[in-house]
């Protein structure tokens, strides 16, 4: 299988990924090249390669909304913003006595991707794209 960054750059140039990016976002005109040029390098690596085999216009578009989610999540955090992810929730009471503690999830995990991209509509779309694509999440994970 072919990396996401390899299958997408092989029919377009970083320059028309920010340009294509620009028209189908225009919320996020006030960004700068620099930043959004970053952004795509990050979206390569979080967005999972097993996109590619939708073909290329379901891998671009996938990659396209999951620059505009990093974009949006990176700004709700700037701003002082709250992004809630879930958490797995355990609790455990005895007699008159209940105790409840969390776990939060870290991003860094594939299985923890689905928690990462329901932040944002901009996620929620590339979910739904993963899902349309076979991507379907299972208690470990992506299934790839």
């Amino acid at each position: 299988m072919s990396s996401l960054k390899n299958f997408i750059l092989q029919t377009y140039t970083l320059i028309q990924i920010l340009d294509d990016f620009r028209d189908q976002f225009p919320e996020f005109d006030t960004v700068d090249d620099a930043v959004v040029n970053r952004v795509i390098n990050q979206a390569f690596l979080i967005v999972p390669n097993g996109v590619v085999n939708c073909g290329i216009d379901h891998a671009y578009q996938t990659l396209l909304f999951g620059i505009a989610h990093i974009l949006y999540y990176q700004d709700a955090l700037t701003a002082g913003g709250v992004v809630t992810l879930k958490k797995d929730q355990k609790s455990k009471s005895a007699q008159d006595l209940s105790i409840t503690y969390e776990n939060p999830k870290s991003l860094g995990t594939p299985g923890n991707i689905n928690n990462y991209f329901s932040t944002s509509a901009y996620g929620l779309t590339v979910l739904e794209l993963l899902d349309v694509c076979g991507l379907t999440m299972s208690c470990g994970g992506f299934v790839v």
